[in-house]
């Protein structure tokens, strides 16, 4: 390399030199400017302490305490009503809706408001016995449902899971059907029984329009209702229209208080009329176009004869749906079954599939009516 390439080579090393920062110049500019953006920023407000050097301010002395809460006057909760409350009155249901009810007492009839309820087992059915106070103004109040004793239900129809309670209180469930116009159904009058006997009262089965049936016919209707006598229940066979059959029903009713139930144009308020003529209960035909009733009786309703005996009237049903039951209790709900099936070699027996069955022996051998056994078979099917 000759002079003049030296001498260009130390002026650019240099001029490159005066270029570079130095570590210290690097940090000196960071400093600057973050003192500059620092001086650029809005003023913090002054954190007051109570060691403050400036001016003795103690915030906490400056706060003021609240006035102290007046204590909360307790809630009084109305007591629950009780039989021995001087202003509750005991009434019986003869009459109810979704909102009121009519009660019997013993020298009149009221009206009573009712609380709202969405359960349909707390719904209050005519026959129960309830408490009620008299407030101002004239209204009624019920207060509590007193425990029913028995029932009459069946699931309701705006929703199969809730039960539907029909009557309450009741001594005697009574199944009320035609000979003819319409004609009897067995299974009808096979749920009834059930149902009664799940609501622990008694059942009878009574046959109206027994004048629409010839001689030959009559003798076959026996036969087929003596599966249900020969288990003990009561069937009576009766003619509103003759007159027939009416003063030994009266008999078997005398004094109880019982429940009516069975598909329209049967012919039961007529049969009250029968029972109690001055009652002149409103009554229907049967329609000509499918032999079927037309409902006259549109709620149910307790009336009282002139002999004691309380019935119950209720709607037209034509066909009556059994609520509690499960297959597992099934077979104790008929009383024919229940000896053979201690001998059964499963305690858990259906008595339809399983080995060793007393029950299906017993059928075999005739002791229990194969009918029943049949009943038994097609409901057991239709429960869960």
């Amino acid at each position: 390399m000759d002079q003049e390439e030296k001498r260009r080579f130390v002026e650019r090393a240099q001029r490159a030199l005066r270029k570079h920062k130095g570590l210290e110049e690097i940090k000196r500019q960071k400093l600057e400017s973050q003192r500059r953006k620092a001086s650029a920023r809005k003023p913090k407000k002054r954190r007051w302490t109570a060691q403050s050097d400036e001016e003795a301010f103690d915030p906490i002395e400056r706060i003021r305490a609240p006035e102290p809460l007046a204590p909360r006057a307790p809630v009084e909760r109305e007591a629950e009503p009780s039989a021995s409350d001087p202003r509750l009155e005991e009434g019986l249901v003869v009459g109810a809706s979704t909102s009121r009810a009519r009660l019997a007492l013993r020298d009149e009839v009221v009206t009573a408001a009712l609380a709202p309820s969405s359960a349909a087992d707390d719904a209050l059915a005519v026959g129960d016995r309830v408490l009620f106070e008299r407030r101002a103004g004239g209204l009624v109040l019920v207060r509590t449902r007193l425990p029913r004793t028995s029932w009459l239900a069946r699931p309701d129809p705006a929703d199969s899971s809730r039960r539907l309670v029909l009557a309450a209180n009741v001594d005697t469930v009574v199944a009320v059907v035609a000979a003819r116009q319409p004609t009897w159904k067995p299974g009808f009058v096979d749920r009834v029984l059930l149902a009664a006997e799940e609501g622990r009262a008694a059942a009878q089965v009574v046959v109206n329009k027994l004048d629409l049936v010839e001689a030959g016919a009559r003798a076959e209707l026996e036969r087929a209702l003596e599966s249900h006598r020969a288990i003990g229940v009561a069937v009576h066979l009766v003619s509103c229209a003759r007159a027939e059959g009416l003063v030994a029903l009266v008999s078997a009713l005398a004094g109880r208080t019982c429940v009516l139930v069975g598909p329209s144009g049967v012919g039961k308020s007529s049969l009250v009329n029968a029972l109690d003529p001055p009652l002149a209960l409103r009554t229907g035909t049967v329609r000509s176009s499918d032999g079927k009733g037309r409902h006259t009786t549109t709620a149910a309703e307790l009336v009282e004869l002139a002999n004691g005996t309380r019935l119950i009237d209720t709607p037209g049903v034509r066909q009556l749906g059994l609520a509690g039951l499960d297959r597992r209790a099934l077979a104790s709900y008929f009383p024919e079954l229940a000896g053979p099936a201690k001998r059964c070699r499963f305690r858990d027996c259906s008595h339809l599939v399983e080995p060793d069955c007393a029950v299906r022996a017993a059928v075999e051998a005739g002791a229990i009516p194969a009918r029943r056994f049949e009943v038994y078979r097609r409901i057991h099917g239709t429960l869960e």
